[in-house]
């Protein structure tokens, strides 16, 4: 009886830390997602506008990685913005400078309210030492600038 006793004590001690843990992970991503929208809506001066809001890469091992940018634009604003974006990282390779592009300007676009997410899968060639991503959107409203956005790779492994 002690021992039937000391199982299912066990078990339900178990069965508790698991739920506890599933509690803790979904805590903490429901605090990541506040952060993001804090971030989104604060009205500081650099806010404003279009602008690459988060930017990180993967790496899926193999040489293979994924990379994730959050585009956003001034809530206040609230009208939909579209245009095209070019994705490149830049590197030496036999020590000579490279740079590859991901995305470029003919091939993607975007269109969105308030965020907007992309998500690419990309390899590197072998040798190939990364140094930074550089992000260029380009807003189909005339009366824009491109938007670059340039972010180490160290950074972005972090």
């Amino acid at each position: 009886q002690l021992r039937a006793e000391n199982t299912i004590k066990n078990e339900a001690i178990l069965q508790l830390q698991n739920e506890y843990k599933t509690q803790i992970d979904l805590q903490n991503d429901l605090e990541s997602e506040i952060r993001f929208y804090q971030q989104l809506l604060s009205p500081s001066a650099e806010n404003q506008g279009l602008r690459v809001f988060e930017s990180q890469v993967s790496d899926l091992g193999n040489g293979r990685f994924k990379l994730s940018l959050t585009l956003v634009q001034k809530i206040q604003k609230a009208a939909t913005i579209s245009g095209n974006f070019e994705v490149s990282i830049s590197g030496t390779q036999e020590d000579s400078k490279k740079t590859i592009t991901l995305s470029s300007k003919d091939d993607s676009n975007y269109e969105f309210k308030y965020f907007h997410k992309i998500s690419l899968g990309y390899s590197l060639p072998k040798g190939f030492k990364p140094e930074q991503l550089v992000v260029k959107l380009f807003p189909k409203n005339n009366k824009s600038k491109p938007i670059e956005h340039t972010v180490s790779w160290e950074t972005l492994l972090k």
